[in-house]
């Protein structure tokens, strides 16, 4: 067996592709010309598409399913723990002040 040049890793698990490997899939996001919607593209392994930079890997049918439901339920294939911590803290839609006790003091800010 010979060592591949590249090694890919899947997105996944974090297995390495070995040289054998016949089972592996790539997945893309792709935008649609006619809408701003996003699409998932799945594709059997090809050597040519998985250098692409935008493309993610995964070993098998479980990790490609994993992945998928991932960017179904975040828009992305970054596992959350993973990705950047935004440093803007979300408003909150109340107005109201907590007392020195951490219970609302009843007052408004306005």
């Amino acid at each position: 067996m010979t060592k591949i040049k590249e090694p890919y890793r899947c997105n996944g698990c974090g297995k390495l592709r070995e040289n054998d490997a016949n089972h592996w899939w790539l997945l893309r996001e792709c935008m649609r010309f006619v809408s701003e919607n996003k699409e998932l593209a799945l594709a059997a392994w090809d050597a040519d598409l998985a250098h692409c930079e935008d493309v993610t890997h995964a070993c098998g049918q479980e990790c490609a399913q994993k992945l998928i439901g991932q960017w179904m339920a975040t828009g992305s294939f970054t596992p959350p723990s993973s990705r950047p911590v935004s440093s803007v803290e979300p408003k909150s839609s109340s107005t109201r002040k907590e007392g020195p006790d951490g219970k609302d003091d009843g007052k408004d800010d306005a």
